[in-house]
């Protein structure tokens, strides 16, 4: 393990855009710490050593404020600074909103926009002092236009 590459940190970075964005991250030579809601986090992890790069996987819940400043505490246990971070965690839910338990679109926000915008103030906080940094908050095209059957993913991702 070297500490001369920098350090991105990906959420949602077990599978889909997440782990492209750390797949991308550890191909221009930066090491990644990920995080996902479920084991494949670690199996995310193992293909990205695969490219040369030290990756960093933590298990957490992004609907919860233990969950975020788990993963925070996580990255903060690494002694790097955070060169890059890509808030990518979201989650959709599909059908009628007249239809969808309120739990779901509460869950549906804590993790699109709490989480997220929790996460962001820690990372902000960690970069303006180190004076650089970048951070990338992923959106959706549904945050443009109507989204009929998806009523709170359209305006959660618009947030961000």
């Amino acid at each position: 393990m070297t500490n001369q590459r920098p350090l991105a940190i990906v959420t949602g970075g077990s599978s889909g855009i997440g782990l492209e964005l750390a797949r991308q991250f550890a191909e221009h030579v930066y090491d990644v710490a990920i995080t996902g809601s479920s084991s494949k986090v670690d199996d995310a992890a193992r293909s990205l050593r695969e490219l040369g790069v030290e990756a960093y996987p933590h298990q957490a819940d992004a609907a919860t404020y233990d969950g975020v400043e788990g993963f925070w505490t996580f990255v903060q246990s690494l002694n790097r600074p955070v060169e890059a971070a890509a808030l990518n965690v979201g989650i959709g839910i599909g059908g009628a909103f007249l239809d969808n338990p309120l739990e779901d679109e509460f869950r549906l926000i804590a993790i699109n926009i709490t989480g997220t915008v929790h996460l962001a103030k820690r990372v902000v906080q960690h970069m303006v002092p180190n004076g650089s940094g970048r951070i990338l908050i992923t959106s959706s095209v549904s945050a443009t236009q109507p989204t009929p059957f998806e009523t709170t993913y359209g305006p959660s991702k618009a947030f961000g």
